[in-house]
């Protein structure tokens, strides 16, 4: 079995006029994306037992924390992480970290790599040495649609946007810096989370990529979800840059009718992997 050169970054940008409050109606478990490695292991294989070993030792860990890396000792390599937003309770890690093992069988079946990416924890293995390593490059975008009109000023917007999204490159920088910074703007709020194993400046580096990538990419597009018990409608932009920092962006206002069709691109990172909708990238 050749190395599966397996490379995942996940970032996420959100904006929203509202905090961020852990709400009962909210899937912290959908499905956001799926990247497996071409190489396949052989079933009954030593690689399986350590990979195996592997995810055992993370569905473990995740009741206790909401990130960890755990390297198998076993002469097979094979290395593991997972990360939670830190904002959330553990027990909603908890909760995320065992779906996403779940899914594995059905998403990356015999994969010698794969990462898994849920709305509130994502979850990754392979053999490639992947800890400790920052890796920018785009894995995936979801931009989708501007916002309807209404809401909110359109004008203030993107000077809005830019504050707060400088004010989590600013949060993000050492000596002060962490994994989980919040800024905020006006109507607008950003959440930053970046992977337990990157140091400080790799952290800010992280953030200030994304930041970058998703004014250039995503402009000021937004896609749409509506919460038919508040008729809520959350506006956003979605950025992946695999899995070494997140970037949420929400901007949230009223409305009572309203639908946006998501335009989505997937970078090459991807392939083999599966979208929302469990469609083969």
């Amino acid at each position: 079995m050749s190395n599966p050169n397996f490379t995942l970054l996940y970032l996420f940008i959100i904006i929203s006029i509202f905090t961020l409050p852990v709400r009962a109606d909210e899937d912290f478990n959908g499905f956001v994306y799926a990247g497996c490695s071409q190489p396949h292991y052989d079933p009954g294989s030593s690689y399986e037992s350590s990979v195996n070993s592997i995810l055992t030792s993370l569905s473990n860990a995740a009741s206790s924390t909401t990130y960890t890396n755990i390297t198998s000792p076993a002469s097979t390599f094979v290395c593991g992480l997972f990360q939670c937003r830190s904002d959330l309770p553990v027990s909603y890690c908890d909760s995320c970290i065992h779906d996403a093992i779940s899914r594995l069988s059905t998403l990356c079946p015999l994969a010698a790599g794969a990462g898994v990416q849920l709305r509130s924890c994502f979850l990754r293995y392979g053999n490639d040495s992947f800890l400790g390593k920052p890796d920018n490059n785009v894995l995936y975008k979801d931009c989708g649609a501007p916002p309807p009109n209404g809401g909110y000023n359109d004008a203030e917007l993107p000077g809005m946007r830019d504050a707060a999204l400088g004010a989590l490159v600013a949060a993000a920088a050492p000596p002060s810096g962490g994994a989980y910074r919040i800024g905020g703007a006006g109507y607008v709020q950003a959440m930053s989370q970046c992977v337990g194993d990157l140091s400080a400046n790799e952290c800010s580096n992280c953030v200030g990529v994304a930041v970058a990538q998703l004014k250039t990419e995503c402009s000021y597009a937004s896609a749409g979800q509506v919460n038919e018990a508040t008729r809520r409608v959350v506006s956003f932009a979605f950025c992946a840059f695999g899995f070494k920092c997140k970037l949420l962006l929400f901007l949230t206002f009223f409305s009572l009718e309203f639908s946006l069709l998501n335009q989505k691109e997937e970078g090459p990172f991807l392939k083999g992997g599966k979208d929302r909708k469990g469609n083969i990238l």
